[in-house]
């Protein structure tokens, strides 16, 4: 089964990686699992929890989701960074705002 994500849906998420519940579930886990990745580590990184819990929030607001491939890629300049599958990059401005797209017309979708 393939779904699609829109781009609501990656402001959503991107919003959610940059949220206050994220952050506690992440050190919840810690507290949990001592022998896990830092907290700071973790932070960093996107895990399958960050899309599944992501996906409860939306359930809970009666949102829709539409899911593809996504790649989460490394910004010096931007707090979140992510590829779409039809080749269009999101980005997150360090205060959580997002900060538009841009899409890669030498790739093909």
């Amino acid at each position: 089964m393939v779904t699609y994500y829109n781009t609501k849906d990656l402001v959503s998420f991107g919003k959610y990686l940059l949220s206050e519940d994220r952050e506690k579930s992440l050190k919840q886990t810690n507290e949990e699992l001592p022998k896990s990745l830092p907290y700071e580590e973790r932070k960093r990184l996107v895990h399958h929890a960050d899309i599944a819990n992501w996906k409860a929030t939306q359930k809970e607001n009666n949102t829709i989701l539409l899911e593809l491939p996504i790649k989460v890629k490394d910004s010096d300049n931007y707090s979140l960074v992510i590829e779409d599958a039809n080749c269009v990059t999101h980005f997150w401005l360090p205060d959580g705002e997002y900060d538009g797209y841009s899409r890669d017309v030498s790739q093909k979708k």
